[in-house]
């Protein structure tokens, strides 16, 4: 799922990028299906990003097979991202138990490559 881009200017972006596990693709997907885009709009609908799109490298010698960067209209919605995302994940989980179930699951699925900070300009 990508939130797409609105009327709104973004001038910073968030890039977080993964390796999804050999054979694990499909079980991947399913989990960003299931998890990961409910809690992205449980976030966007609280004004936590303006917006966001996932991306894969066309380079199969890639270190990493998925990017999901989010934008953002200022420094000040960018420093609550990480905070106000975890209390997105905590309305999803609704308990800590079933947020570690979750991240657990992800912890089988995928590994993070790294997290990468930008300017946009446009």
């Amino acid at each position: 799922m990508n939130i797409p881009a609105g009327p709104v200017a973004v001038c910073l972006a968030r890039a977080f990028k993964v390796r999804v596990f050999p054979g694990q693709e499909d079980a991947y997907e399913r989990y960003l299906r299931e998890a990961v885009e409910p809690i992205d709009a449980i976030a966007h609908e609280a004004g936590v990003f303006a917006h966001m799109l996932a991306i894969r490298p066309e380079d199969p010698g890639a270190d990493w097979t998925h990017a999901r960067v989010f934008f953002f209209t200022d420094e000040a919605q960018r420093g609550r991202f990480t905070g106000a995302m975890a209390q997105a994940a905590a309305r999803f989980d609704g308990s800590p138990a079933a947020a570690e179930r979750r991240l657990a699951l992800a912890a089988t699925l995928r590994e993070k490559v790294g997290t990468s900070d930008y300017r946009v300009s446009g």
